[in-house]
């Protein structure tokens, strides 16, 4: 008797995997349901353009960092973590692709001066961003317009 309900449950379980989903052509791999296995994970991209905050050109020389942004309440005082993932180097029209993949979707970039001598200096920006669910069944941001505000020589923010 175990023996026939293993074989049936056995089965039943590729019967699932390679079920049609209500859709008449099953040659094209497209229609056929993904097995769900596994540990969770997702994909994820965040497509943008860095400009300077006062006259909106494009800034050049920034690394582009994804990043998970968490606050939590620890002894009555308010941490935060950032705990930074992938990274892309920004072109010289500002344009940024940051593409992963991991367990957690993050959700903030992070913009890090690289030449601060070339065309000024930037202050590091955390962007918090929300992301979605896009075409691809990534997850992330597309159109992105990130900020840096620059800082004089002395290190202080230009007003």
């Amino acid at each position: 008797m175990h023996k026939i309900f293993r074989t049936l449950l056995g089965l039943l379980g590729f019967a699932c995997v390679f079920a049609c989903d209500g859709k008449d052509n099953v040659e094209n791999s497209d229609d056929l349901p993904l097995p769900e296995y596994g540990p969770p994970f997702v994909i994820f991209r965040f497509q943008g353009v860095v400009v300077d905050e006062d006259d909106e050109s494009p800034v050049k020389g920034v690394k582009a960092v994804s990043a998970l942004y968490y606050t939590y309440e620890e002894n009555g005082k308010q941490k935060v973590e950032l705990h930074e993932r992938e990274e892309a180097e920004v072109d010289d029209d500002g344009n940024f692709l940051i593409r992963g993949y991991g367990f957690e979707c993050p959700n903030a970039v992070l913009l890090k001066d690289l030449d601060q001598s070339e065309d000024g200096h930037y202050k590091d920006t955390l962007h918090i961003v929300e992301p979605v669910l896009l075409e691809d069944y990534a997850h992330g941001a597309e159109g992105l317009v990130l900020k840096m505000k620059s800082v004089s020589e002395d290190n202080t923010i230009e007003e």
